[in-house]
């Protein structure tokens, strides 16, 4: 969400009543829209210690979140995919907004 605000989009923290959501957009023109969903996982109890056997990592309860498949990538790749959209947008004047959540 820091990173989206710094580059000029509006960001609604915990959308939808959920804390970990967010909504962000750019929308230099009002109309025309893109979208991108940012999924990424933080299941409790799955903090993955870098170890050769179940455990939180250090300093973290056992019940800590963490990722218990790549759909993290798939955040990072949507974050990407809307930071060039906007560059694309601003670079030639594409007279569309562009929306990522999650």
């Amino acid at each position: 969400m820091e990173r989206l605000r710094a580059e000029g989009f509006e960001v609604e923290a915990g959308s939808g009543g959920m804390p970990t959501a967010f909504a962000a957009r750019f929308r230099p023109w009002r109309w025309a829209c893109d979208r991108a969903y940012a999924e990424y996982d933080a299941v409790p109890g799955n903090c993955q210690a870098a170890a050769t056997r179940k455990m939180p990592r250090p300093g973290l309860s056992r019940h800590a979140a963490g990722h218990t498949d790549p759909h993290s990538a798939l955040g990072i790749g949507a974050l990407g995919g809307a930071l060039a959209a906007k560059a694309a947008m601003e670079r030639f004047g594409i007279q569309r907004h562009n929306r990522l959540f999650r």
